[in-house]
């Protein structure tokens, strides 16, 4: 079979996996939740904004990000299902590139097969661009396009700061490369400085405000052996549980990351044996020094900062088995893609859209024509997304657990008042002591109604 052959089929393989089971395992909590108000307030509400998110760093990003996401989000009525059949589309861009670039079927097959990477291609979310960004990157730089690389590092920037790691790189490997430098900071800065302008300098204030919380820091080593766990992780991924592989949550992330030694340090051997292209060894030491001063920093740290390497370590892997005996590279191969289809096979998403969206149904049947109180009671996740979606379901709760949060982008303010009905949703055993009206479970949520 030609080798366009074997990559059609590939892509298409590819599409089934990031589809399969899509708003059943599609994740929509507070990050995405935010988006999503962001996007509706543009077109339902007239609402234009000046700035994106809210990064680490405690300055805000452009909001560009926001307003391709907006676009997205359109056609399908700011249902956040549409990010998902959107993010499967853009995985293949991912994948093409990935083989534009490397000319290796076998990476390519084991980029689209490994079942972290098709859990991160499930998750619409401001770094679910990262590997393309790095695969542009690097096109970009064989190619001698410095138009086409500043306008992908500023948008790849913009998206989210972990990609800073990126122009590190380029001054690294060729900082001329960066001629367009001003035009890039340009696109960066513009919207920002309108909006401080606007508003008295809040943003730029940030940086006191960072400087402030990292003096009060202790230094996070972990940073030190981020990027072999994720290699590893790569390869073999524990977690099927799909809230488990995405949350913040402290225990979650940290079991992510509790790789198996030999795994751990097959990593290390591959990562060090790998490469004899400058321009990877460089992308990694650039990794490893903006991760590394990150962590230093007293920083927590995540393995989805490093989902930009995902095409690399494809690339890593494919090389390592090109130089085994052909028979035993064949069976690593199919050990790969069995263990990883295993993987996804076992997949779940105790809190996925589908449940939200039938909980929402089940409770407008008692809620509807009231004014009624949204809380949450849970041990992590709180059922963020929620809030949003009764929005869209027309029938908005009079006040929340959320409104602290996102008050500001309601159509409608929140009442201070005693409300007629109460909505409880948890991930626990309620215990609120007032007479239950009605009580179902979905997924691991369980929704009680209550007058207070």
């Amino acid at each position: 079979m030609k080798s366009k052959h074997w990559l059609w089929f590939i892509l298409v393989l590819a599409l089934f996996l990031r589809w399969w089971q899509l708003e059943e395992w599609f994740h929509f909590t507070m990050d995405e939740e935010l988006i999503a108000w962001r996007a509706w307030g543009l077109f339902e509400l007239k609402r234009p904004f000046l700035i994106g998110g809210i990064s680490p760093l405690q300055i805000h990003l452009p909001p560009y990000f926001y307003y391709f996401s907006a676009l997205l989000l359109w056609p399908f009525q700011f249902d956040p299902i549409g990010w998902g059949w959107w993010a499967g589309i853009f995985s293949l861009v991912t994948i093409y590139w990935l083989y534009r670039y490397s000319r290796s079927l076998t990476a390519t097959l084991l980029y689209t097969v490994s079942w972290a990477v098709v859990a991160f291609d499930h998750h619409y979310w401001p770094l679910f661009f990262n590997p393309l960004f790095t695969l542009l990157l690097l096109w970009f730089l064989k190619q001698k396009n410095n138009l086409g690389l500043i306008l992908t590092l500023v948008l790849a920037v913009t998206a989210d700061p972990s990609n800073l790691t990126l122009g590190l790189f380029v001054l690294l490997y060729r900082p001329r490369a960066l001629k367009y430098w001003w035009l890039g900071a340009g696109i960066f800065l513009a919207p920002l400085l309108a909006f401080d302008l606007r508003h008295n300098w809040q943003n730029l204030a940030g940086i006191g405000r960072l400087l402030t919380n990292v003096a009060g820091k202790e230094p996070n080593w972990q940073a030190l052996l981020l990027l072999p766990q994720s290699l590893s992780r790569f390869w073999y991924t524990a977690q099927t549980n799909l809230i488990e592989i995405y949350s913040y949550c402290i225990p979650y992330a940290q079991a992510r990351l509790a790789v198996n030694p030999w795994l751990l340090i097959a990593a290390i051997v591959v990562t060090l044996l790998s490469w004899k292209q400058r321009e990877i060894r460089l992308l990694l030491i650039a990794y490893f020094i903006g991760i590394g001063l990150f962590g230093l920093m007293g920083f927590s740290l995540f393995d989805h900062y490093l989902t930009g390497l995902m095409p690399v370590w494809a690339m890593a892997t494919a090389l390592v088995i090109k130089r085994l005996p052909k028979l035993f590279g064949t069976a690593v191969i199919i050990v790969f893609l069995a263990v990883n289809l295993y993987q996804f096979s076992r997949a779940t998403n105790p809190y996925g859209l589908t449940n939200k969206k039938e909980l929402i149904k089940w409770a407008n049947q008692y809620l509807a024509g009231s004014n009624w109180d949204l809380e949450s009671e849970s041990k992590c996740h709180r059922e963020n997304g929620l809030r949003y979606l009764f929005e869209l379901s027309g029938n908005p709760p009079a006040k929340s657990f959320m409104d602290d949060n996102f008050s500001w982008l309601y159509p409608q303010p929140s009442i201070e008042g005693t409300v007629d009905k109460i909505l409880l949703v948890t991930d626990r055993q309620e215990s609120s002591g007032f007479e239950v009206q009605a009580e179902k479970t979905f997924g691991a949520i369980t929704g009680y109604i209550f007058k207070p």
